[in-house]
């Protein structure tokens, strides 16, 4: 016998998700704000900062995690249970 029904157990998680899916994407953004400001100071600056793989990593990186944290943080116990 469980003390709460299964609904409410995947609601509680969602709704803790949803307090750190903030941060998550926050982090994510300065990636790409910073690779915004690389590219700005290489237009003025006479000496160029190079775009390396891992500037385009970490720009691909933080693209795919703002799309997760956003696609999970539209899940609702309705969706999940349609799927399970």
């Amino acid at each position: 016998m469980e003390d709460e029904p299964r609904w409410l157990k995947m609601q509680k998680h969602i709704d803790i998700y949803r307090r750190l899916n903030y941060y998550g994407t926050f982090f994510s953004s300065t990636m790409v704000l910073h690779t915004g400001t690389k590219a700005i100071f290489n237009v003025f600056a006479e000496t160029k900062m190079p775009f390396d793989k891992w500037t385009i990593i970490d720009i691909v990186s933080s693209l795919m995690s703002i799309l997760a944290f956003n696609q999970i943080d539209s899940l609702s116990v309705a969706k999940l249970e349609n799927k399970a």
